[in-house]
Parts: structure tokens; C-alpha cells; sequence
């Protein structure tokens, strides 16, 4: 009796110990039930480029007059004289020049990368991701130059007189903005939760956020208002050619060039693969994307260009006066050539270019199995897109031209030459606006949704288990009368003859 007693004893001691170290071995190799598992990225841009250029020119030109008087006296009866040229013209660059070229470069790029095996808790990813881009530049140009040629005086001179009292005038303002964003977003996602033994994790989900904004604003302003006046030209009596210009050469237009653009791309990569085997699977498993665009184009260009233009007279009296005295047939002296005439440019030319590419493309894919009990049938499964994109742009363009020209005189008389006269103006006072604008949108959805699910899937509480089988985990089912343990045949009750009831 002792010694059964001491047996007895042994085996209970061992069985503890037995029991205890395989609890502490569950400890030790099963993570904690509930331990949540997530990844979280934000990631953002923020660019600015502001340019501000101005520029104003005023200078004020005189030039003083030329006189030439009884040059080029020969004794010599064949011989000629020595030649006159005067000149009082002015070239004036009074023109202003704005250039900005802004660009912002922006890209994000997040790769996330997860694992979550059996005892996991709502395992999830998200990523955030936005850029937002701003270029502005106002540019503004004025020139007032004030331009005044003195007079040349030829007279009584033995030789060719050779005059010109003409100004070259550069009054002209260019603004210029290149102005460009290039905005990239790219998620990597990448999910994969697996669960064996009574059911794999719960609520598994992945979303991503992705968002563009850029904007490019010009604002351009031209403003020419050149005066230019000639001195006139007066040869007398003198002996040779004569050869006068007074006529002005001006350049007030103005040039407003702005080149825009907005490229903008979002790409989001998910993958999910949810397996569950055992009593369940997953409960809840969803993906959604968020993605959008969004660009503006302003262009803001006028042109004002309201030159005063005015020629001087061109006098030629009593030239060629002289017969040739060694060749009494020859003609008398020489010819005349006058202009007054003016070439003015003030035309204002507004050009915008302005362009928005945009693509959205998003490629999910979703894979859910189970196997065991239940296959998917235990929780939701969705997947959910959102692309959408917004460009605008706005070209807002005015010229005008207000040019004053006036022409001076050609006077020319008792010359013993060719006269030849031209008081005629070339005069470009156009006005020329144009914008190109394009919006290329694209959106580009690829969703594949993979669900699986074998075995049975009994009603709750329909299965009786064996009740010495502890629960892994908590019961999925109400009322909790299923235990959460692998799958034991039911057994049924029987009477028997010879024992009463039992059990087989």
C-alpha cells in the first residue's frame, strides 16, 4: 500500500513539472495574443520660386548740330573738292530684359514591406504622400527713352556731302518665365499575414494617400513710350552728291513669353496575401487608394507701346552749281538723295504655352484563402479606389499699340543733279496674343481580387468538441460555445445493452 502511494505521489509531481514546462515552452514560441502590428510613412514636399523683376529705362539723348562751311575749296579748275560727312544720329539702347526660369523637382518614394504571422492584432499599413509646388514671377519692364538729334548744316562745300541726323532707338522690353513642376509619388506596398492553427490575424488592411498640387503664376507687363525727334539736314550750294537721312530707326515693342508646365504622376503599388487555415481566417480585410492631382497655368501678359516718332526736314538748294571746267559738255554737279522716312516697331507679342500632364496608376491586388472549417465567408473583404484630376489653365492677354510717326520734308531745288526723295514711314504697330494650352489627364486602374475558401462552414455553435482541448484563442462565434481549437471528430451518444448509456 505505501510503496502504490509513493508511485502514486511520483506521478503526480512529474505531472506537474511535465505541465508546467510545456506552458512556459507556449510562452516562450507563440507571440501574445492581441500584440498590434502597423507601419505608418509620411512623406512631403513643399517647393516655392517667386521671382520678382523690374526694370525701367529713361535716358534722355541730345546730340549737338553739324555745320560745314566752304570746305574743300580747289584753284584747280579740274580737280574736285574734299568730301563733307556729318552725322548726329544717336543709338540708344534704353531696353530692358526679364528672365526667370523657376522648376521644382519633387519625387516620394515609400516602400513598405510587412509580415505578420499567427497572433498578430489588426495588422496594418499606411502612407501619406503629397507635394506641392508654387512658381511665380512678376516681371515688369518700362522704357521712356528721350531722343534728340541736332541739325547738320552743309554749305558752299567743294565736295559730296554726306548727312544724316537719324537716331537708332532700342526701347523694346522682353519678359521671359520658364516656370515647370515635376511631381512623382510612388507607394510600395507590400502585406502579407499568415495564420495557422485556429485563425490567423484580424482586421488586415492597407491604404495609401497620394496627392499633387502644383501651380505656376506670370504675371507680365510691358510698357514702351520712346520719344525720338531728327534734326533736319540743309546742304547748300555746295558742289558734289549730297546724301541726308533723317529718318529714325525704333524699336518700342514689347515681348511677353511665358512657358508653364505641371507633370504630375502618382503610381501606387499594393499587394495583400491573407491566409488563414484552421478554424478561420482574417475578418475584415480591405485595401484602399487615394490618389489626385492637381495643377493651375496663370499667365497674365500686356503690352503697352505708344512711341512719338518725328523725322526733321531734308533742305537741298543749288548743288552741282559747277560745270566741269577741263569737259565743258559734262553735266553740271551732283545728285541729290534725301529720306526722312522712319522705321518704328511697336507691336507687343504675348505668347503663353501652357501644358498639364497628369497620370494616376494604380495596381492592387488582393489575395484571400482559407482552408479548414471556414474559408472566407467569416469577414469582409473590399478593395477601394479613388483617382481623380484637376488642371486649369488661364492665359489673360492685352496689347496696345498707340505709335505717333511723323515724317519730316524733303525740300530740294536748283540742284544740277538726280534727285531722289523718300518720306515714306515703315510703321509696325500689331498686336499679336497667343496661347497653347493642353491638359493630358490619365487615370489607369488595375484591381484584382482573388477569394478562396474550403472545407465547411458549420453554423455557431453546431459542432460539439471535445472539452479537455484548451482554447488557443477567443471563440469567433456568438453565443461562445465553440471552442477555438482544432477540429475534433464529434463524438455521439449511444445506449448499449449490456452498459446503459455510453459514449462511442
Amino acid at each position: 500500500m505505501r510503496r502504490l502511494l509513493i508511485v502514486l505521489v511520483s506521478s503526480l509531481v512529474l505531472g506537474l513539472v511535465g505541465g508546467v514546462g510545456t506552458a512556459m515552452a507556449g510562452d516562450l514560441l507563440t507571440p501574445p495574443s492581441g500584440t498590434p502590428v502597423s507601419q505608418t510613412a509620411t512623406q512631403s514636399n513643399d517647393g516655392s520660386n517667386t521671382a520678382n523683376q523690374s526694370g525701367t529705362s529713361e535716358p534722355i539723348v541730345a546730340s549737338g548740330p553739324n555745320i560745314a562751311v566752304a570746305n574743300g575749296a580747289s584753284c584747280n579748275p579740274c580737280g574736285g573738292g574734299g568730301t563733307t560727312n556729318q552725322n548726329s544720329g544717336n543709338i540708344v539702347d534704353a531696353s530692358n530684359t526679364n528672365s526667370a526660369t523657376q522648376s521644382n523637382n519633387q519625387s516620394n518614394g515609400a516602400g513598405q514591406t510587412q509580415t505578420a504571422s499567427q497572433g498578430a492584432s489588426d495588422p496594418s499599413q499606411s502612407a501619406d504622400q503629397s507635394n506641392k509646388a508654387d512658381n511665380t514671377a512678376n516681371q515688369s519692364g518700362t522704357s521712356k527713352p528721350i531722343v534728340v538729334s541736332g541739325p547738320n548744316v552743309a554749305a558752299l562745300n567743294g565736295g559730296d556731302v554726306n548727312q544724316n541726323s537719324g537716331n537708332y532707338v532700342d526701347a523694346s522690353n522682353h519678359n521671359s518665365a520658364n516656370q515647370s513642376n515635376t511631381q512623382s509619388n510612388g507607394a510600395g506596398q507590400s502585406q502579407t499575414v499568415a495564420g495557422n492553427g485556429c485563425c490567423s490575424s484580424d482586421g488586415a488592411s492597407q491604404s495609401a494617400s497620394q496627392s499633387n498640387e502644383g501651380s505656376n503664376n506670370a504675371d507680365q507687363r510691358g510698357y514702351s513710350a520712346p520719344i525720338v525727334v531728327s534734326g533736319g539736314n540743309y546742304a547748300i550750294a555746295n558742289k558734289g552728291d549730297v546724301n541726308q537721312n533723317s529718318g529714325n530707326w525704333v524699336d518700342a515693342s514689347n515681348h511677353n513669353t511665358a512657358n508653364q508646365s505641371n507633370t504630375q504622376s502618382n503610381g501606387a503599388g499594393q499587394s495583400q496575401t491573407v491566409a488563414g487555415n484552421g478554424c478561420c481566417h482574417s475578418g475584415d480585410v480591405s485595401q484602399s487608394a487615394d490618389q489626385s492631382n492637381s495643377a493651375s497655368n496663370e499667365a497674365n501678359q500686356s503690352g503697352y507701346s505708344a512711341p512719338l516718332v518725328v523725322s526733321g526736314p531734308n533742305v537741298a538748294v543749288g548743288n552741282g552749281w559747277v560745270h566741269d571746267a577741263c569737259n565743258s559738255c559734262a553735266p553740271a554737279g551732283g545728285d541729290v538723295n534725301q529720306n526722312s522716312g522712319n522705321w518704328v516697331d511697336a507691336s507687343n507679342h504675348n505668347t503663353a504655352t501652357q501644358s498639364n500632364n497628369q497620370w494616376n496608376g494604380l495596381g492592387q491586388t488582393q489575395t484571400v484563402t482559407g482552408s479548414g472549417c471556414c474559408g472566407s465567408g467569416k469577414g469582409d473583404v473590399s478593395q477601394s479606389a479613388s483617382q481623380s484630376n484637376r488642371a486649369e489653365n488661364t492665359a489673360n492677354q492685352c496689347g496696345s499699340s498707340a505709335p505717333v510717326v511723323v515724317s519730316g520734308k524733303n525740300v530740294a531745288f536748283l540742284n544740277g543733279g538726280d534727285v531722289n526723295q523718300n518720306s515714306g514711314n515703315w510703321v509696325d504697330a500689331s498686336n499679336h496674343n497667343t496661347a497653347t494650352q493642353s491638359n493630358t489627364q490619365s487615370n489607369n486602374l488595375g484591381q484584382t481580387q482573388t477569394v478562396n475558401g474550403e472545407g465547411c462552414c458549420p453554423k455557431p455553435c453546431e459542432r460539439r468538441c471535445d472539452d479537455s482541448c484548451e482554447p488557443k484563442c477567443e471563440p469567433r462565434c456568438e453565443p461562445k460555445c465553440e471552442p477555438r481549437c482544432e477540429p475534433k471528430p464529434c463524438q455521439k451518444e449511444t445506449l448499449t445493452p449490456a452498459r446503459g448509456r455510453g459514449v462511442i
